[in-house]
């Protein structure tokens, strides 16, 4: 699916990023208050930087969404480490 439907850009946004993110926030108290504080996120490698220019084409809008999900969990990573919350976002491959 290409970007020139941006409602449904939008839609797979929401799903794929804001839900995550909503779904992150809710069980974050529990997070804090656990034994073992980690974050686990399963991404995809359509979300890789690196391996973008080798994947032309192929779901668009869903790398878009992996990348910033990917990123969401770095940035957040980089706070919760300070509480002792481990945090990583992981594809599981072919």
């Amino acid at each position: 699916m290409s970007f020139r439907d941006l409602a449904e850009f939008d839609k797979e946004f929401h799903l794929m990023v804001t839900g995550t993110l909503g779904l992150l926030r809710a069980f974050l108290p529990l997070i804090r208050q656990g034994q073992g504080k980690k974050i686990l996120v399963i991404s995809s490698i359509l979300g890789s930087i690196n391996q973008s220019a080798n994947l032309p084409g192929l779901n668009d809008q869903y790398s878009v969404t992996r990348a910033a999900l990917n990123m969401l969990i770095r940035k957040w990573g980089s706070v919760l480490k300070n509480e002792g919350i481990a945090t990583a976002s992981i594809h599981p491959g072919m």
